[in-house]
């Protein structure tokens, strides 16, 4: 009986929407109805049910890119994404990975906007993301952030080598010191975190690819979390994106 049922095409289909329909609405109970629904109100059904079933949320009220961003790739480019990162976390270099991965995959059809999270609660946190600002005002934002993710990856990240992290990378030790010590980038990492917690951002990374809001390190390619779920890969979603 059970094997006739779905037999039938008609039912299928019914089943099917009622099924998204009712992950839908917990996902709108979960994450605030009424500022989600602005954003699924833009969408079709098909693209509701695309970021229901990859396991992730959509946002409402974030920032686009703007001046303000630190951006790798060109403005205009047809798929944005915004990270969410802290620069002395395990996650966030695991994710750079990924971000790798991405770049060589789509090239010039991604722009990816680098927004530091520094969280007090963590000790290397505000120190480190100070830094990196600092050493963006010499032209070696890049340079910094990926050798201090590098340390974090050998587990050897620490505030004592600061010093020594600038001569490698060839910074004006006299201007970050200055920079350092009057705490200039403060109040920057202070909004930007405040920011981002109003749209559910509280922790890293987390990841924006135009509204589709991801949670955590996400791997390339799809995977199956410890609760034997799939979950799609940054891959599959930059590519649903562009399509």
């Amino acid at each position: 009986m059970i094997k006739s049922f779905f037999k039938d095409k008609r039912i299928t289909s019914v089943f099917m929407i009622v099924f998204i329909l009712i992950l839908t609405m917990i996902v709108f109970a979960i994450y605030g109805g009424n500022k989600i629904k602005r954003v699924v109100d833009t969408m079709s059904p098909e693209e509701v049910a695309s970021v229901v079933e990859a396991g992730n949320f959509l946002a409402d009220g974030l920032r686009g890119m703007d001046n303000s961003d630190i951006i790798l790739g060109k403005k205009n480019a047809k798929i944005k994404v915004i990270v969410y990162e802290d620069l002395s976390s395990y996650y966030s270099a695991e994710f750079d990975e990924t971000l790798d991965l991405i770049r060589r995959e789509v090239g010039d059809d991604v722009a990816i906007a680098f927004r530091p999270y520094a969280d007090k609660m963590f000790s290397n946190s505000v120190s480190v993301n100070l830094w990196s600002q600092c050493a963006n005002e010499q032209g070696k934002f890049f340079e910094a952030r990926d050798l201090l993710l590098d340390e974090v990856k050998k587990d050897s990240l620490s505030v004592d080598y600061l010093g020594d992290y600038g001569q490698k990378i060839g910074l004006n030790q006299g201007l970050i010191d200055d920079c350092l010590n009057k705490e200039k980038y403060l109040p920057r990492l202070e909004k930007i975190k405040s920011e981002a917690e109003r749209f559910d951002v509280y922790g890293v990374p987390t990841i924006f690819v135009d509204n589709e809001m991801i949670v955590g390190a996400r791997s390339f390619n799809d995977t199956v979390n410890n609760n034997g779920e799939k979950l799609e890969g940054m891959r599959n979603i930059i590519y649903r994106h562009l399509n």
